[in-house]
């Protein structure tokens, strides 16, 4: 391994779903860039991630690492992540779930960015962040790894990116669920960003990406939670981009389509069932809405979000970017 190369620290964390961390875990074996290292955590005892592991480690024994902890946890991985971050050596930090296996390429666009414009940035991208105020039932402050996270490093590029808020249409949802809404899609992004910008104002340099959805432009009846509360994340990030430009910091959104993941996977099974046909027949249905008449790769995400944490995008800001597929008619 060179070593004039950063190292990336992954820490990932692991659920019991097994199919998706081989993917995640062969998709960074598969790296032309080696300057990784990975570990990832399971919570509480399991033999068969141990041997899935096992499997990887012998593999590459110098970059995977991996165990269980003693006991579980429960708490939607915010004791897990503190535990890696107390061996985290590495310039570049990923924090992630093991079953999200879109990071690897955009990690290595960002790594070659890094080259290229010479950036001494130490770049930590959060992944499927939970704002339960009370995680998995414990007495447990939400947001609390961030706050651990930020007072040891200076954050240079922040992803935002939650997962969505259960389907629905408006006369289904009551005010408990758009208040748990606004916590997860408004309220973690505006924390976030709030704790990493003093950091990136005084290096007047920094990058704020938020995962959003192309339904801010043209609402989806059964999305009612996701649409509004996107609508009012967009427009927030618009406000802010206005107010941090002066300082080199981009804020930009990225409207998301239809990508191959689990999340589009849940919301077919849940419209087959209401359709009462083949999920099969929903991802058709969806395909045929495409221009380009396929969903999008995950791995085409990451181009798209490597390009705007890199200097390459320092004239780009305050912009809603659809990755769509040409999905959506609205200019």
């Amino acid at each position: 391994m060179s070593s004039t190369k950063p190292i990336i620290d992954i820490i990932a964390v692991a659920f019991e779903k097994l199919d998706e961390l081989k993917v995640f875990v062969q998709s960074w074996l598969n790296q032309t860039e080696k300057n990784w290292k990975l570990t990832v955590i399971h919570d509480g005892p399991n033999n068969k991630f141990e041997s899935i592991m096992d499997s990887y480690k012998k593999i590459d024994s110098e970059r995977i690492n991996f165990y269980c902890t003693q006991d579980r946890f429960n708490d939607y991985g915010h004791s897990l992540r503190e535990i890696g971050l107390k061996n985290v050596q590495g310039e570049f930090t990923l924090i992630t779930n093991a079953d999200n296996y879109f990071i690897p390429k955009a990690i290595e666009f960002i790594n070659q960015a890094y080259f290229k414009s010479e950036c001494k940035a130490d770049v930590i991208i959060y992944d499927m962040i939970h704002s339960h105020q009370n995680p998995g039932g414990r007495d447990l402050p939400s947001y609390s790894y961030f706050k651990v996270e930020y007072k040891k490093n200076s954050i240079d590029i922040l992803i935002n990116n939650t997962q969505g808020p259960p389907a629905g249409g408006p006369l289904e949802k009551n005010i408990t669920d758009y208040q748990s809404s606004f916590d997860l899609l408004f309220k973690t992004h505006v924390l976030t960003t709030s704790l990493a910008l003093k950091g990136m104002s005084l290096n007047k340099w920094g990058r704020i990406i938020n995962v959003a959805s192309i339904s801010v432009k043209e609402p989806l009846n059964y999305l009612v939670l996701s649409n509004s509360i996107r609508a009012a994340l967009v427009t927030w990030a618009k406000s802010l981009s206005m107010e941090v430009a002066k300082d080199n910091i981009t804020v930009n959104n990225i409207l998301t389509g239809y990508f191959d993941t689990d999340r589009i996977q849940k919301l077919n099974l849940e419209k087959a069932k209401k359709m009462k046909i083949n999920p099969n027949e929903v991802r058709k249905a969806m395909e045929e809405m495409v221009p380009m008449k396929r969903i999008g790769n995950p791995e085409e995400y990451g181009y798209l979000v490597a390009f705007l944490s890199s200097n390459f995008s320092s004239y780009i800001t305050g912009t809603n970017i659809p990755i769509d597929g040409g999905l959506i008619k609205s200019l």
